[in-house]
C-alpha cells in the first residue's frame, strides 16, 4: 500500500512539473514568435514581498465598454472567469487598439485571450490578460510606479507585449513611455450664487528628445472632448452634444504646430461657448451640472490620412492618440 502511495506522490510530482514546463514553454515561444504590440496602461500598486518589485498594471483595455460585445450574448459575460477574446487593430505606432469582445475564437483576425473578473455592470466589462503584473529589479518598481511626469502632466506608459499568433496569450516584454503626455486643468467652483465660466487649460507635453509636431488649427478642433458613462442612466437622460462637433475636411500647413522637446503646449478651451452646449434629454445642461456618472475627457488623435491632402509632408507628423484624465463636472473621474 506504501509502495502505491509512493508511486502516486512521484506521478502527480511529475505531472505537476510538465505541466509547469508546458507552460513556460508556451510563453517562451510566444515571445519568440509573437506579433510585438504596445498596450496603454497605468501602473498602480508597487512591490510583490515574494518576487522582488514590481508594478501591478491596469490597462484601458481592462476595462471593455457593452458596445464592444453582441447584445444577444452579453447574459454570457456575467460569469467570473469566463474566457473571452479581445479583437484588435494596431495604429501607426503598433498600439493596440480594440475593436470588439467575443466568446468564440475569431479566425483569421489578431486577438488577444482573457477572463471576465467580474459581471458585467454600469455599461462595461472587467478583463484581465495575465499581463497585470510586471517584474523588476529590487527597489525599480517604486521609481516606475510613480511614473514619468512632465510640466505637470503624466506620461503614458505603454508595455510591450508578444501576442500569440492564433492562441492569443499575451506576455510582457518590455515598456517605453509615450511621447506625449496630456494633462487639463479644471475650473474651480467659485461661488455659491454664481457659477464661474467653464474654462479648461489643456496641457500637450513632449517628453521625448525629438521635435514633435502636431496638426491644430487656431479652433483646436483637432482636440476632441468625448462623452462616457459609467453608472446606470435612462436612455433618454443620457448628455449628448446639442450640435456634435465636426473636424475640418482637410488640413492645412498652417495647422501644423511644432512643440519642442521637454516643452509644453497649452491652450484654454472654453466649455460655455454654443459648440460645447450639451442636452440631457431635451433640456440643455452645462457641464458644471454633469452627474457623477456622466464623464469626460479630452483627446488629441492624429487626422486621419485623407485630411493632410494639403499637407506637404504629412509623414512627419506624430502618429496615434493621447487623452486626459476622465472628470465630471468640477471633479477628475480617475488616476
Amino acid at each position: 500500500m506504501k509502495k502505491y502511495k509512493k508511486i502516486l506522490i512521484i506521478a502527480a510530482v511529475i505531472i505537476q512539473c510538465m505541466a509547469l514546463g508546458a507552460i513556460c514553454f508556451e510563453r517562451e515561444s510566444v515571445l519568440m514568435t509573437g506579433e510585438t504590440v504596445y498596450i496603454r496602461t497605468v501602473p498602480v500598486d508597487p512591490r510583490d514581498l515574494f518576487r522582488g518589485d514590481y508594478v501591478r498594471l491596469n490597462y484601458g483595455i481592462s476595462t471593455i465598454p457593452l458596445e464592444m460585445v453582441d447584445k444577444k450574448k452579453r447574459k454570457d459575460f456575467q460569469k467570473r472567469e469566463k474566457r473571452v477574446y479581445l479583437v484588435y487593430k494596431t495604429d501607426a505606432r503598433n498600439m493596440v487598439v480594440p475593436l470588439r469582445l467575443s466568446l468564440e475564437k475569431p479566425a483569421g483576425e489578431t486577438f488577444i485571450r482573457g477572463y471576465t473578473v467580474r459581471n458585467w455592470r454600469n455599461n462595461s466589462i472587467g478583463v484581465r490578460y495575465s499581463i497585470e503584473k510586471y517584474f523588476m529589479q529590487q527597489g525599480k518598481g517604486l521609481v516606475l510606479e510613480r511614473g514619468q511626469r512632465l510640466e505637470g502632466v503624466r506620461i503614458p506608459l505603454e508595455m510591450e507585449t508578444a501576442v500569440g499568433r492564433g492562441n492569443g496569450i499575451a506576455v510582457l516584454k518590455g515598456l517605453r513611455y509615450s511621447d506625449l503626455g496630456l494633462g487639463i486643468v479644471l475650473p474651480g467652483r467659485g461661488s455659491t450664487t454664481e457659477a464661474p465660466s467653464f474654462k479648461i487649460k489643456v496641457k500637450l507635453v513632449n517628453a521625448s528628445d525629438k521635435p514633435v509636431y502636431i496638426v491644430d488649427p487656431e479652433n483646436h478642433e483637432s482636440f476632441s472632448i468625448e462623452l462616457s458613462y459609467s453608472g446606470t442612466y435612462k436612455k433618454e437622460e443620457k448628455i449628448k452634444y446639442q450640435k456634435p462637433p465636426v473636424k475640418p475636411e482637410f488640413y492645412t500647413e498652417s495647422d501644423i504646430r511644432e512643440i519642442a522637446p521637454k516643452s509644453l503646449y497649452e491652450f484654454t478651451i472654453d466649455l460655455d461657448h454654443p459648440e460645447y452646449q450639451l442636452l440631457r434629454g431635451t433640456q440643455e445642461v452645462s457641464w458644471s451640472d454633469m452627474k457623477y456618472w456622466e464623464n469626460a475627457r479630452i483627446i488629441y488623435r492624429a487626422p486621419e490620412e485623407a485630411s493632410l491632402m494639403k499637407i506637404d509632408d504629412p509623414g512627419k507628423l506624430w502618429q496615434g492618440h493621447v487623452m486626459s484624465r476622465s472628470f465630471s463636472g468640477y471633479s477628475f473621474r480617475d488616476l
